[in-house]
């Protein structure tokens, strides 16, 4: 015997996670957040060691570059703004930027990927 009507149950969209990684005073990447792998590929020694920059994309580099180097200089307090990353796959995904300086002068970026993709 059939039901009258079927439950009907969304599908779950695979949400990426926000990332957040720790930079030390050169800019090189010190520590990576588990939540990398969803989007930013595989790997953390992908990442680890290397400049945070190379993961932005050349049109928001400078705006991205200012406000990390406001922060880290204690000009300004944790700054927030829209910047392309580049994926594990190499493609780019627009995600929200967040700076912020910890007591011990390192930086903690959050990543944070946006749904809409330009």
């Amino acid at each position: 015997m059939q039901p009258a009507f079927l439950e009907v149950r969304p599908i779950p969209s695979v949400r990426a996670e926000p990332v957040s990684l720790v930079v030390d005073r050169e800019g090189i990447i010190r520590s990576v957040s588990p939540g990398h792998s969803s989007w930013l590929g595989p790997g953390r020694h992908r990442l680890l060691g290397h400049p945070w920059w190379g993961l932005v994309h050349r049109h928001d580099l400078d705006l991205a570059l200012h406000y990390v180097q406001c922060v880290q200089d204690g000009v300004a307090g944790p700054r927030v703004w829209r910047v392309r990353v580049r994926t594990g796959t190499g493609t780019w995904r627009w995600a929200q930027m967040m700076a912020m300086r910890q007591h011990d002068g390192f930086i903690r970026l959050w990543l944070n990927p946006l749904e809409a993709a330009d």
